[in-house]
């Protein structure tokens, strides 16, 4: 999986400050445009997202909404692989936490307050969490599942006759199959139109 150009992603959208006891439906904006395909133009912050990427409006907001800050100054980096440890900042960015009460003086790595932050979610376990490993679709939807859960935001299960089908769903456990499904049913994960 990578950051944009990828057949999944990830657009969520929420409102739900931490601790929330009010459970809200989860809001799925910004789905991926198509571009017409003209020369490249960069208008933006990142000489590597031109506005006809498809992903261009996509990247925009998050970088306007300080959810990702890009690889340097001026590069986005679209095709570099998610990694695990981009997915609990940019989810702890997101849920707007406050990430010194989990700083660890110890391990100060970039990504270690949010780590830390996901595993009182129940989102990772530290012993098994490999923060420059590749995320999985699978993996992702599953910790977006306990994300929700653990910043009390709503979603619907589809029913067995809701589910859409994809002809790749055999590569994923049924946990993650589920968690994708519901992914699916509110708009967070697209599919590329072909069933998988």
């Amino acid at each position: 999986m990578t950051k944009a150009a990828q057949n999944y992603t990830a657009n969520v959208k929420t409102n739900v400050k931490p601790g929330s006891s009010t459970a809200k439906p989860i809001e799925s904006p910004n789905k991926p445009t198509a571009k017409p395909t003209t020369p490249s133009q960069n208008t933006g912050r990142f000489i590597d997202v031109n506005e006809p990427d498809w992903f261009y409006d996509n990247v925009m907001w998050a970088a306007e909404e300080g959810y990702m800050v890009g690889v340097s100054a001026n590069r986005f980096a679209p095709n570099q692989n998610t990694t695990q440890a981009m997915v609990v900042t940019v989810l702890a960015r997101i849920a707007n936490v406050d990430l010194t009460r989990y700083a660890d003086a110890s391990q100060n790595k970039w990504y270690t307050a949010a780590a830390n932050w996901a595993e009182t979610l129940d989102m990772i376990d530290l012993d098994t969490f490999e923060p420059n490993a590749p995320i999985r679709r699978g993996d992702l939807a599953v910790m977006l599942l306990k994300y929700f859960d653990g910043i009390k935001v709503s979603y619907e299960v589809p029913a067995e006759k809701e589910k859409t089908v994809f002809f790749d769903a055999a590569e994923m456990t049924p946990a993650e199959e589920h968690a994708f499904q519901c992914c699916y049913k509110a708009g967070i994960f697209l599919g590329n139109g072909k069933n998988d």
